[in-house]
């Protein structure tokens, strides 16, 4: 039961698309979790080792737009995906593609409207992309402004600072940085 609350239901949409993970267990594990089959250890205990390719790997060796590939593969599988879209929009921002990245959030937005992270990292990109046509810093604050109200996060919070930064109310952005 503890598997499949901690592992098989967050990453279902990934597991169904056939995404393969790899654990690595410390000692202080229970030594039968080698022998669960999606953690792919074939009842062997071992920390270190190559992984074939996966959509994790080439975002982390900065090979962003190969990691966009395999999300969009996961995407098509899985749609409605908010992690998927989010993973997807972080990697086309790696690798400088704001305007896709930003067509991806708007998108996944339509389908879930409320999405707080999906919000958040719209609202992020259109205060912050290098890009002056992406950018729209009136919709960012807009977005930002709400959603830090609604959950007065960190992050969120740190969003709408910059949004107030990209129009220009540095005073502003300064306050809830100090806050």
């Amino acid at each position: 039961e503890d598997y499949r609350l901690k592992f098989e239901e967050p990453y279902k949409l990934l597991l169904d698309a056939g995404v393969k993970f790899y654990a690595v267990l410390g000692n202080h594990d229970d030594p039968q979790q080698v022998l669960y089959e999606p953690f792919n250890m074939d009842g062997d205990r071992y920390y270190t080792f190559t992984p074939p390719v996966d959509p994790i790997t080439p975002l982390r060796t900065g090979a962003a737009l190969e990691a966009a590939h395999w999300y969009r593969q996961a995407l098509a599988k899985a749609p409605d995906s908010t992690r998927v879209s989010h993973a997807l929009a972080m990697a086309l921002i790696k690798a400088g593609r704001h305007a896709e990245a930003r067509k991806v959030l708007e998108s996944a937005l339509s389908a879930q409207p409320g999405n707080a992270e999906l919000l958040n990292a719209l609202a992020r990109l259109l205060a912050t992309a290098p890009d002056a046509a992406v950018r729209d810093g009136r919709r960012a604050l807009e977005m930002a402004k709400s959603l830090f109200e609604a959950t007065r996060s960190l992050a969120v919070g740190q969003t709408y600072a910059m949004a107030f930064a990209e129009i220009g109310n540095f005073t502003e952005a300064v306050k809830l940085q100090q806050e």
